[in-house]
């Protein structure tokens, strides 16, 4: 059994231009710019089918499409697998642009909404609720899939990038809003700029995006543990889970999985909270109980040992790094780790990521 620890922190990654493509996630989390990294790391292994089970923003599985694997794109969110079959499948041109700017800019607005009328003051002004109204009734007229996934991409997108730190945790309008005020954080101009400017700006941003053209495979979400085993190399980037559970994955981005399903997206809202979060997905909330994690884990990890297992971890979480060393050295006879130091932008202090692969 072989145990090899690398600290290589930064280390220069071969494949710049195409990383340097990848659009901004915005996702608390994203490992866009852990990229570099994980390539340096696991380019010299073989194996041409990738299964990414909590694929997220899917900057991993672009990376693997662009090292010419076979990618299966999974998460336990539909907004999540809506934006993986468009970064992943998508094809972009300047007729598409053209397309897109024409159909956003021909928004009429709604004041009876399922948006203006549960989210009044919560996450947007009156004019960009009734905006969001028009513009996901109007989406959800397309009947080609892939343009409306575009669309619907483009436009969670775009009320990310127009909410204070990129979240629908908290009903906090007003740092966004509030006169003459001097704010530390955030992005004025980008707060203010309209729905349809932003949106070109992102598609814009999708044009540059240079990937290798090998489809990969996103179904609808699934949970983990019903996925298949048999993959070349299994890539696990669970949530991170702390002893005291603070805002959750689902806290964080409800909204958006109320745009992807904003035909049902009023059944879904829990009135009785302040924020009208959406009912919460179980599957998502017992990976983040910290009671449940680590027997969760491992039983995911043991499931998948006959292929090689890549875990994006954190240290200083739950299980520890020892009891992830020692279930990986129980079930796989190579494992290497890898560290690398980093600042989590909504977390006060560094943070270090672990990198642990375990080859059959």
């Amino acid at each position: 059994m072989t145990v090899q620890i690398d600290n290589i922190l930064h280390p220069k990654p071969n494949i710049d231009i195409f990383l340097k493509s990848i659009p901004n996630t915005r996702y608390y989390g994203s490992k866009k710019r852990l990229l570099p990294w994980i390539y340096q790391e696991l380019k010299d292994y073989q194996f041409n089918t990738v299964l990414d089970v909590f694929g997220g923003t899917a900057s991993v599985s672009l990376m693997f499409q662009s090292m010419q694997k076979n990618v299966r794109f999974n998460d336990a969110l539909l907004s999540n697998c809506i934006s993986a079959k468009v970064l992943l499948n998508g094809k972009f041109s300047q007729k598409t642009l053209n397309e897109v700017n024409l159909f956003f800019n021909d928004i009429d607005l709604d004041f009876n909404g399922t948006i203006s009328k549960n989210y009044k003051k919560i996450f947007f002004t009156d004019d960009e609720n009734a905006w969001l109204d028009a513009a996901m009734q109007k989406i959800y007229e397309i009947s080609y899939a892939p343009k409306r996934n575009l669309y619907l991409y483009l436009v969670m997108q775009a009320s990310l990038m127009k909410r204070p730190f990129n979240l629908f945790h908290r009903a906090n309008l007003n740092l966004r809003t509030a006169k003459e005020v001097e704010r530390k954080f955030g992005n004025l101009a980008t707060w203010e700029r309209s729905f349809p400017e932003t949106i070109e700006k992102l598609m814009i941003d999708l044009m540059k995006l240079k990937k290798e053209d090998i489809s990969a495979t996103i179904k609808n979400p699934i949970t983990a543990e019903k996925i298949s085993s048999g993959y070349d190399l299994v890539y696990l980037d669970p949530p991170y889970v702390q002893k005291s559970k603070k805002d959750t994955y689902w806290k964080k981005y409800h909204f958006l999985e109320g745009l992807a399903n904003y035909p049902i997206m009023e059944t879904l809202i829990e009135k009785e909270l302040k924020i009208n979060q959406l009912k919460k997905n179980m599957a998502m909330e017992e990976w983040e109980e910290p009671a449940l994690f680590k027997k969760k884990l491992f039983r995911l990890i043991k499931k998948h040992k006959k292929s090689i297992v890549v875990l994006s971890y954190m240290t200083n979480a739950i299980p520890s790094e020892d009891e992830l060393v020692e279930y990986f050295n129980k079930n796989f006879s190579e494992v290497k780790i890898s560290y690398y130091d980093l600042n989590h932008v909504m977390s006060k202090g560094k943070k270090t990521e672990i990198l642990i692969v375990g080859v059959p």
